[in-house]
């Protein structure tokens, strides 16, 4: 990871099927013995996408969207440990020719729990997504974020007590990682008071190549009139640059609403544009907002738009998407 990284998009249409009550969100699940259970689902995603590029000329493209193949499995010992593999596998590049040519591993994790908590160890499960996940909410482009869900990586989640879920991390760096020869050390905290709940994230990039600078954000969420509202504060103290976002979803029947405004604020021009490339000032607005409709459980469409405040309006989209998922 670098001084940044762009929103890293985890909705998909298993997740947003969550939200809109529908069967899609649910992996078929099989009962191997009496202890152990295993899981799969799949997703594919198509977005046809009108963008814009730097020196404002448009691209037009069909594009995967975040297709994936998902494998997880369970365990429970006699002692009441329980032991878990989660697998997804994505980049199946489904438009092009060789549909095989880019499959990768984008999570990959084993766990152990008890009555200690959990314990994992694996990729993509750094703790900053305790502030990065009330924002990242965009289907095909999103505003921009932080994060720390980097490789080599070891999460500690302790037992909730009285609606406090805390997280501990570290990740391992080295040199051929090309980021840095050292050990990031992060945290997670959510505090949950009902109709409220507070949240905080920190990660001191410990021999990352950023100069060891802290990364930290704090969030609130709530819900007002059936719409859930977050609320976020991120600072990147290496690339001098603030972000400051307020979040909207709202489900009704087989509709979802959703939209995002955040303004990214540098120390100036150069600090910025770590962050928003394309700007021209030492600070933007950026607007990300959509309608998904669930036409049936596993099959939902959705139309988006996200807006940069780049110059020559570079970074914005347009896209229509559909998913299907099992």
């Amino acid at each position: 990871m670098g001084e940044f990284e762009m929103m890293k998009k985890t909705t998909s249409a298993l997740a947003v099927a969550a939200l809109l009550g529908t069967g899609a969100a649910s992996a078929a699940t099989f009962q191997v013995n009496d202890n152990t259970s295993f899981g799969v689902a799949a997703n594919i995603g198509y977005s046809y996408v009108d963008g814009t590029n730097a020196d404002g000329s448009s691209n037009t493209r069909l594009a995967d969207n975040s297709s994936d193949l998902r494998f997880s499995g369970e365990a429970v010992s006699d002692s009441g440990l329980t032991s878990e593999l989660y697998i997804e596998l994505d980049k199946f590049g489904t438009t092009d020719g060789d549909v095989l040519q880019d499959i990768n591993t984008d999570q990959m994790y084993i766990g152990l729990g008890g009555d200690f908590g959990n314990v994992q160890l694996g990729t993509d499960i750094g703790t900053y997504g305790v502030v990065d996940g009330l924002k990242d909410i965009d289907i095909w482009s999103g505003v921009t974020g932080f994060g720390n869900d980097d490789d080599n990586a070891i999460r500690y989640t302790l037992p909730e007590m009285n609606g406090l879920s805390v997280q501990l991390g570290a990740n391992a760096y080295d040199d051929a990682d090309e980021q840095g020869d050292g050990t990031s050390v992060n945290a997670g905290v959510v505090y949950d008071l009902g109709n409220v709940s507070l949240s905080a994230a920190v990660d001191n990039r410990g021999g990352l190549d950023t100069g060891d600078d802290t990364l930290y954000g704090l969030g609130v969420a709530t819900s007002l009139g059936g719409a859930n509202i977050h609320a976020t504060y991120e600072e990147d103290t290496a690339a001098e640059v603030t972000l400051m976002s307020l979040t909207s979803t709202y489900s009704v029947d087989s509709w979802y609403f959703y939209g995002v405004a955040q303004s990214v604020e540098g120390d100036d021009e150069a600090a910025l544009q770590n962050v928003v490339t394309a700007a021209g000032d030492d600070s933007v607005t950026q607007l990300n907002f959509g309608v998904g409709y669930s036409i049936m459980d596993n099959v939902t469409v959705y139309a988006e738009a996200t807006r940069q405040g780049q110059d020559n309006d570079a970074g914005d989209q347009n896209s229509l998407s559909v998913f299907v998922s099992f």
